[in-house]
């Protein structure tokens, strides 16, 4: 937080920046920073702490004040991921997917994640979802996912195809 602060302060940018880290061998690693609207980072900042961006920023551009925004006291954790599922079986992958299977729809409790955006449909054999899992830290947060890409795997009787998993630690 300190970082994206000093860095936005410097290139005097006021608003909202996408400022990605990755945790390697330890450490917090700056991988970009996108100053934009982005499109992950408003999903993933309501589903950890429920601070709705979108809202915030129309109250900003319609009556041009910012009323004071409280963070919970513990917020939950909150990862935010694009699957692919085809015939060859089920696949993480970036959020450019998204726009290739058609219209997507809000479903809750899919297949145990909280929240999924998706184009799922019952019988399709090809769909898309950016899946959302929370819980109260990392560990919980990745247990959780991996149960529910293995039970999804299960019911569909299709395999996780090997990836190179980003959050795994070194």
């Amino acid at each position: 937080e300190n970082s994206a602060r000093a860095i936005a302060r410097e290139m005097k940018l006021y608003g909202i920046m996408d400022f990605e880290v990755i945790l390697h061998q330890g450490k917090m690693k700056m991988l970009e920073i996108d100053a934009r609207f982005p499109s992950q980072t408003p999903m993933a900042v309501y589903a950890s702490t429920g601070i709705n961006m979108v809202e915030i920023l129309t109250d900003l551009a319609l009556h041009q004040k910012l009323d004071p925004v409280s963070l919970p006291e513990n917020p939950d954790h909150a990862v935010v991921e694009h699957i692919e599922v085809t015939p060859r079986g089920i696949a993480v992958k970036g959020e450019n997917i998204m726009k290739s299977q058609g219209s997507l729809h809000l479903q809750t409790d899919f297949f145990g994640a909280d929240e999924a955006l998706t184009s799922f449909v019952k019988g399709s054999r090809r769909w898309v979802a950016t899946m959302i899992y929370k819980g109260k830290n990392r560990r919980d947060v990745m247990k959780k996912r991996d149960k529910i890409l293995k039970k999804m795997g299960q019911q569909l009787n299709l395999t996780l195809v090997k990836e190179i998993n980003p959050y795994a630690p070194a």
